[in-house]
């Protein structure tokens, strides 16, 4: 699992969000949001800053852990 996956299953588990529903707020599908917490795909730049709003993050604390 990539850096990246760790972190966003931390800060998705931290904030007691399901996958679904981080999925559906940045309108992606589930299956989609799935392998990119399982490291198997990684999201363009522009997914990973709808993803850091939705969870109230930097994008550095969201790829890099800080």
């Amino acid at each position: 699992m990539s850096d990246f996956a760790e972190n966003l299953k931390k800060h998705r588990t931290a904030k007691s969000i399901s996958q679904d529903e981080l999925a559906k707020k940045i309108d992606i599908h589930p299956v989609q949001f799935s392998r990119y917490e399982r490291g198997q795909s990684v999201p363009s730049i522009e997914v990973v800053q709808k993803i850091a709003d939705a969870l109230e993050l930097s994008i550095d604390e969201l790829v890099y852990g800080n």
